[in-house]
């Protein structure tokens, strides 16, 4: 409910702070009185217009602030806790329009851009203007309304819940074609680079091995050659030989010389046994470079073909065995991506089924719902002087989406026998104000509208038809707040809240005032709006019958 708005310096509006109540609030003023300011001023506020159209001229910033008191159910509540503006029951939005052109928002006193307050507008207040309805005047809408009407909240969520389950297996589809797609093309090479691999079978660090190994064998053939070059040069042809030479020939010295070289010869018999010592040795070591010829033309291929496929893989030679296992796995993906896909189109068919189940119950809960609320229209519309008038809640096929699979159109005409047609474009002004109208009292029972503000609903009628539009919407405000700027008496006469607008005009400023009525200074409103600037007895007592007709809680 919309318990108040303050203004600051908007238009003529100097100083300006108006409470409203539950009910049908009336405001009435002569023509020129500042209403409709009233009214742009609220619009202002809750995020429409621009802020240079909102200046007084006198270098000041203009500020609008309006106060609503919120359920926790209302839908606003829902859209201030996920901008993070907690409302507590209660929710003040303010705008300020800067003479630079520039304007600030905020929410709760916390700073808010101007398309959350579109947001919360949507929720808070429903304008009707005479050619101003967007909701019902907009055939996109249309869906949303019988819906609201019917109450079909359960149904809907099936229907969204199907279509997203059927989005997301649309999407795995497309996924698995796509796999199926690449693996063709990749399959082959994949299996190919598997296969080699696998048979290779290199092991963890087996490149390091083999290069430590490859260089091991290259320097034991060096250390081969030169092992045998020692012995040679120790064996028989070498130092052995000789040194045995030169035993034999100083053997051959004869006494009493002999003992003189026992020394010497002593010497190079111990020399002989080092040498045959020292020649085993080098056969020893000879045994351990004992290497198969073809070893290191073995090693060096398997090492160029674990750094050849390394460097096909962009992998280090000592970690290729890693790649066996994923590449066996894509593989395997790759193989099944066929049943994949088969799987795919068999959940997608699962999911179309359910949804076309889910979508055909609530197109059938429409169609019920059409009927129900084209006769309560039609009820509506013979107080309203729209006897004559047909309306028709039009469901047509419609792509499939989260909706469900209807296009709803209200559908009417005020002329017998004349084609039904969008409500836009069938019916006068006057016409098209009362037959919103009735909607809007048939709608307002699924909570559709939320506070309702009608801009002169009533123009351009008068008499029996006036006070039918007052009754109307009198019944429309015993379940939601309305607010009404009016010329009508009978329409004025039927608030329970009645607020004057009046300007005022002085050498320094012409500005606007609004002030809430008594029930005394009622009867002279309402007879100023019977008889105009000069108000008679007659026009009084005429206001008086028009209000003690009106229900008590008048006033």
């Amino acid at each position: 409910m919309l318990r108040g708005i303050s203004i600051r310096h908007f238009r003529l509006i100097e100083h300006l702070d108006i409470e409203f109540g539950c009910g049908l609030n009336v405001i009435t003023g002569e023509t020129g009185a500042g209403k409709t300011i009233l009214l742009d001023s609220l619009d202002f506020a809750l995020g429409r217009g621009k802020a240079a159209n909102a200046l007084s001229g006198n270098d000041r910033s203009a500020e609008v602030a309006v106060e609503f008191e919120l359920s926790a159910q209302h839908p606003a509540t829902e859209i201030l806790g996920q901008h993070d503006l907690q409302s507590g029951g209660e929710l003040i939005l303010r705008r300020i329009a800067y003479p630079s052109g520039r304007s600030a928002a905020f929410a709760n006193d916390r700073r808010c851009s101007l398309r959350i307050l579109e947001v919360l507008r949507n929720a808070l207040v429903n304008l009707h203007g005479q050619h101003d309805d967007r909701s019902l005047l907009d055939p996109s809408q249309h869906r949303r309304l019988l819906d609201l009407y019917g109450q079909h909240d359960c149904r809907l969520e099936a229907v969204q819940l199907s279509w997203k389950r059927l989005a997301n297996a649309r999407r795995e589809l497309a996924t698995a074609l796509e796999f199926q797609v690449e693996a063709s093309s990749e399959q082959e090479y994949v299996r190919q680079a598997l296969k080699e691999l696998t048979d290779l079978d290199p092991k963890p660090g087996e490149a390091s091995a083999l290069d430590e190994r490859r260089r091991f064998i290259r320097q034991a053939e060096g250390n081969m050659e030169r092992a045998n070059t020692a012995r040679e040069l120790i064996g028989m042809s070498g130092a052995i030989g000789q040194c045995s030479e030169a035993i034999a020939q100083l053997e051959r010295i004869g006494s009493p010389q002999q003992k003189d070289i026992s020394e010497a010869l002593g010497s190079l018999e111990r020399a002989l046994i080092e040498l045959d010592e020292a020649l085993q040795n080098l056969e020893e070591f000879q045994a351990t470079l004992d290497i198969d010829p073809y070893e290191l033309e073995n090693v060096e291929e398997r090492l160029f073909t674990i750094r050849a496929l390394a460097r096909k893989h962009r992998a280090s030679p000592d970690s290729i065995h890693e790649l066996v296992q994923p590449l066996a796995k894509q593989l395997e993906k790759m193989d099944a991506s066929g049943e994949d896909v088969r799987m795919a189109e068999e959940e997608c068919q699962r999911c179309l089924s359910v949804f076309k189940d889910k979508a055909d119950e609530l197109t059938a809960l429409r169609l019920k719902t059409s009927s129900r609320l084209d006769a309560e229209i039609a009820g509506e519309l013979a107080p309203l002087k729209l006897r004559r008038a047909t309306v028709r809640t039009e469901i047509s096929s419609s792509s499939p989406g989260a909706h469900g699979q209807d296009k709803v159109t209200f559908l009417g005409t005020t002329n017998p026998g004349q084609p039904l047609a969008p409500i836009s474009s069938f019916a006068s002004g006057g016409e098209l104000a009362r037959f919103l109208l009735a909607f809007k009292v048939c709608l307002a029972t699924s909570n559709a509208f939320p506070c309702m503000v009608f801009d002169e609903i009533d123009k351009g009628i008068g008499g029996a038809t006036a006070a039918a539009v007052g009754q109307r919407l009198r019944a429309l405000a015993g379940k939601t707040q309305v607010i009404v700027v009016t010329h009508s008496p009978q329409v004025g006469a039927m608030g329970q809240r009645h607020l004057v607008a009046r300007k005022r005009t002085s050498k320094e400023a012409t500005t606007i005032e609004v002030h809430p009525l008594r029930d005394d200074q009622r009867v002279n409103e309402i007879a100023r709006m019977l008889s105009g600037e000069q108000v008679s007895e007659e026009a009084r007592r005429a206001a008086g019958v028009l209000l003690s007709t009106t229900f008590p809680d008048s006033g």
